[in-house]
């Protein structure tokens, strides 16, 4: 298992989201008052291993709890999630780790990481490609509508 993000409630494993490896796949995971629902990609980790990869994870509570997981700027698999909200209130954020427990990581990630973001919002899938391509000597917009 890999950490990569978490966001916890109080400081506790599995309270709010996560995006993290586990196993062979990547998991997008979310929690409410309902429980944890866990959104596991198609690609397996060792497609991408000794490789850069883009991993993003989105949900949206007002399209019906829409969750996506992308792998390098394009959606990877999908669901609808039942909750309509998350996991809310004070608590670290970790980057590279899923949390602490008796003050040790849980599952660092064994790798670089470049770039994390969290936004307030779902992103659509041409900005989730948008932000894929913004490091590359070459960018490329959506292929629909304006940037």
């Amino acid at each position: 298992n890999i950490g990569i993000f978490e966001k916890t409630v109080g400081d506790l494993v599995n309270t709010s989201y996560l995006l993290f490896g586990e196993s062979t796949v990547y998991r997008w995971r979310v929690k409410d008052a309902t429980g944890l629902q866990t959104l596991s990609s198609t690609t397996t980790l060792t497609t991408l291993l000794n490789s850069w990869a883009h991993v993003c994870g989105t949900f949206s509570k007002s399209n019906n709890g829409a969750a996506v997981i992308y792998i390098n700027g394009k959606s990877d698999n999908s669901t609808n999630f039942r909750a309509t909200s998350l996991s809310t209130g004070a608590g670290t954020s970790y980057i590279g780790v899923l949390g602490k427990t008796g003050g040790v990581n849980v599952y660092p990630y064994s790798g670089q990481i470049d770039d994390v973001r969290v936004y307030e919002y779902a992103l659509t899938p041409q900005q989730v490609k948008m932000v894929y391509n913004e490091g590359s000597a070459a960018r490329f917009g959506p292929s629909t509508g304006s940037p």
